[in-house]
């Protein structure tokens, strides 16, 4: 990718377009890798799993 290609995954790269889309790059901030639903589902997983281990393991001795 170099500023002498016209067109990148389909957006124009020359003239008004380009510098409306350098401006939309530059200030959207980009999503995260994971939704937080995921990782507050794997959260509340490694609590039930650390709290059974606890208990389990009390229980025990």
């Amino acid at each position: 990718r170099t500023i002498i290609n016209e067109e990148y995954h389909g957006v124009k790269l020359q003239g008004p377009t380009f510098v409306k889309n350098a401006l939309a790059w530059g200030t959207t901030a980009e999503s995260a890798g994971m939704p937080m639903e995921w990782i507050l589902a794997i959260i509340v997983v490694i609590i039930i799993v650390v709290a059974a281990a606890y208990f389990g393991l009390r229980k025990k001795s």
